[in-house]
């Protein structure tokens, strides 16, 4: 009896500790996600005919929940590098008399910012299906940059805009998301852009000995430039603690 009672006595104190602690710190609530991904860009139609192939990039979204609904709404961004040619020169440093080491890069490229919303309906499965609507603005460009082969900091000794092209674009995505930890989901989708015409440099299949990097590419005007984009991503829980 001497041994039961402190024991009973320690067991109930340290229930009693634990379940104020527990009101001290009530659960998190999530409120939104953040997603970084890995992101393919496959022109289709007209859009394919006119470009020599893919694209790889990178992209970013970040999503709000509205409150009691299945909905989502943010913001996202893809980077698509589509093609580039490297010629390795020799020019003039300064008046120094001396030549230094280049790299002579001319890249295809588009970026598309624009605004996204998320239909997600919540259930207990481990497979969360959801569907997407985006309108945003695209941009083709092509840039051709001299870099310096032997600079330790910043590389770049300049860079030229060779063409840039500005337009609107809406699309539809259908993705699934699956729990890697509490706070962190795999996150797999693929996006469909329509975009309208626009003009667009495309590498050549065949340019041979080129005196400039540009010239391995050839103007094109296709009459869409859709894409069709695979992803796949990595996405972070956003929470805050639940308020009584």
């Amino acid at each position: 009896m001497k041994i039961t009672i402190p024991l009973l006595f320690a067991f109930f104190s340290f229930h009693m500790a634990f379940s104020q602690n527990e009101d001290r710190e009530p659960p998190a609530v999530t409120f939104g996600k953040f997603t970084l991904h890995f992101t393919l860009g496959l022109p289709v139609q007209e859009f394919a005919e006119a470009m020599d192939g893919h694209a790889t990039g990178l992209g970013f979204s970040f999503l709000m929940d509205i409150p009691e609904t299945p909905v989502s709404v943010g913001v996202q961004l893809d980077y698509l590098s589509f093609s580039h040619k490297k010629l390795r020169v020799k020019s003039p440093i300064g008046n120094t008399g001396f030549e230094g080491d280049y790299d002579w890069t001319t890249r295809s490229q588009a970026l598309l910012p624009g605004a996204v919303f998320r239909l997600q309906p919540e259930h207990g499965f481990l497979l969360k299906p959801y569907g997407e609507g985006s309108v945003g603005w695209r941009r083709l460009f092509t840039n051709t940059t001299l870099s310096d082969r032997n600079s330790t900091g910043n590389s770049n000794s300049g860079t030229h805009l060779d063409i840039s092209d500005w337009s609107l674009y809406y699309g539809g995505a259908l993705g699934v998301t699956v729990a890697l930890a509490p706070e962190v989901l795999l996150d797999l989708r693929c996006n469909l852009v329509i975009a309208p015409s626009a003009d667009v440099y495309s590498k050549k299949k065949d340019a041979g000995i080129v005196e400039e990097p540009l010239d391995a590419f050839e103007l094109k005007h296709p009459a869409s430039t859709n894409l069709i984009m695979p992803e796949i991503g990595v996405s972070i829980m956003l929470s805050k603690e639940e308020e009584y």
